[in-house]
């Protein structure tokens, strides 16, 4: 297996398919970074596991895992699976709706982390609500 920076986890439990679509279409333009992406089903009962195959189909996206689960066994289990498939140097966790603000978080997130010798960190947070099919950012954006 190749080298991979980061592991991006998404832990799912019934999700909503258009913002867990959205999630994954921000998570796909990430750039300046080796990734992989591991969905992670908390035994949801409609789980359209083709439907996200045919997403990263779509956009050409090879590197991904899909951990599926028959019973719901919480989330802190699920992440532990997801955790437990990571081949990232590190791992981001991500959920169902929420986006990576610009195509670089996780690569500065990375080289932030490589630079100062740092095991955990997190970034900032950028709340959003959804107007007319569009998506506007509040302020402030935390942590400070």
């Amino acid at each position: 297996m190749n080298h991979l920076d980061v592991s991006i986890i998404i832990c799912t439990y019934n999700p909503d398919t258009e913002k867990l679509n959205r999630t994954l279409f921000s998570a796909v333009l990430q750039k300046n970074v080796d990734f992989e992406i591991i969905i992670t089903d908390d035994g949801s009962d409609d789980f359209d596991e083709a439907a996200v195959e045919n997403f990263f189909e779509e956009y050409e996206f090879k590197n991904y895992k899909i951990i599926r689960h028959a019973t719901n066994n919480g989330t802190v289990s699920n992440y532990y699976d997801g955790l437990i498939q990571a081949s990232g140097d590190y791992v981001y966790g991500i959920s169902p709706g929420d986006y990576f603000y610009n195509a670089t978080c996780i690569s500065e997130l990375h080289t932030f982390c490589d630079e100062n010798n740092i095991d955990i960190c997190f970034g900032e947070a950028a709340c959003y609500e959804e107007i007319d099919g569009y998506v506007k950012f509040k302020k402030p954006i935390s942590p400070k």
